[in-house]
């Protein structure tokens, strides 16, 4: 697990205005800190694309790799979860140039 993957993870069951459920995530904290904590700091992703109106969001390509659909970055929504929760990845990292505009 590194900062700037791509991957599947449980977010739990529903709440409302909280991203839930099984999805994309990137993972945001340092690689550093994934190695010590037993939990990961993470930014939901979602298909609504309308979501990419509202501050705080990036659009991520689904031309970029992994992702069957375009998906929105909700850094907004970002929150801490068990790494077990993070289940399978999807996209490994990008170059270091890539992983700072993230």
């Amino acid at each position: 697990m590194k900062r700037g993957e791509i991957w599947w993870a449980d977010l739990g069951p529903y709440l409302t205005q909280q991203q839930t459920g099984r999805r994309p995530v990137i993972i945001w904290q340092s690689d550093t800190l994934t190695r010590l904590l037993q939990s990961v700091l993470v930014v939901p992703l979602t298909t609504n694309l309308d979501r990419a109106k509202l501050a705080g969001t990036a659009l991520i390509a689904a031309s970029d790799g992994g992702l069957s659909q375009d998906s929105v970055a909700l850094a907004f929504q970002m929150r801490a979860i068990p790494k077990a929760s993070v289940k399978s990845r999807i996209r490994s990292s990008r170059t270091k140039r890539r992983r700072s505009s993230i």
